[in-house]
């Protein structure tokens, strides 16, 4: 494998890991605004 390729698999494995910590946040965060107003379905 080439640095090159190497580098773009790196690249694509950090957004990947940005991704999946947006959705962790943004579901906690709609977890909490459930808490508070029950109401809202989620």
């Amino acid at each position: 494998m080439c640095h090159r390729q190497h580098n773009c698999l790196h690249k694509l494995l950090n957004l990947f890991l940005k991704t999946s910590n947006i959705i962790v946040i943004l579901s906690r965060l709609l977890i909490h605004l459930h808490r508070f107003y029950p109401r809202i379905i989620l």
